[in-house]
């Protein structure tokens, strides 16, 4: 069933791309099928949350309790259009110190992920279309000192689950934020200049 989407993704394009020999945007672009971010449950915290840069498109996805979903919105497969808070993977497990298992939703298959000791974290997707190389970038991450502990191979002892949906209430976004306070860096909260 998923050949037989492609195929007619694919022939959609090329006929996009014949009916528009010039090149010019007038492309459709048709919405990538993803579920959003609110109806994938987050399940445990993972030393890897966080902000990452998917290095190969240069576009940023967000790490959160066993599900990754997009922050920038960007064209997959040249028409399918992800927009931000699609869940474009999830199931994401530990599997051993610094190495992730899960399923990758945009591309339909498992993949295994694995931190290098430079930080950056490789990759591979088994697709429809074959094995799939990324390279991801950490940006923001949510405990840079468990981070560092999973980059050093330690054991993670630490595994809080998030709070059950009924139990999560959002707070507002409105502070009160005193002259020179700059905010805690604790718990995944940060300051940036010019932000408050």
């Amino acid at each position: 069933m998923l050949l037989v989407m492609f195929a007619s993704i694919f022939s959609l394009s090329i006929s996009a791309v014949y009916a528009n020999p010039v090149g010019t945007s007038q492309v459709s672009n048709i919405p990538a099928f993803l579920p959003m971010k609110v109806t994938v449950p987050v399940t445990e915290k993972l030393p890897i949350d966080g902000e990452w840069m998917i290095n190969d498109i240069y576009k940023r996805i967000r790490i959160e309790g066993g599900r990754a979903y997009a922050i920038d919105s960007w064209l997959h497969l040249f028409v399918l259009k992800v927009e931000p808070m699609n869940v474009v993977s999830q199931d994401w497990q530990r599997t051993a110190p610094g190495q992730y298992s899960g399923h990758d939703l945009s591309f339909a298959g498992p993949f295994t992920a694995n931190l290098m000791p430079n930080g950056l974290m490789n990759m591979q997707v088994q697709s429809m279309l074959g094995l799939v190389n990324l390279t991801l970038s950490p940006i923001r991450l949510d405990d840079l000192s468990r981070f560092e502990r999973e980059m050093l191979g330690e054991n993670d002892e630490k595994s809080d689950s998030y709070p059950e949906k009924d139990e999560y209430i959002e707070e507002s976004n409105e502070q009160d934020v005193g002259e020179g306070d700059k905010g805690s860096i604790e718990d995944g909260e940060y300051y940036e200049e010019g932000l408050l």
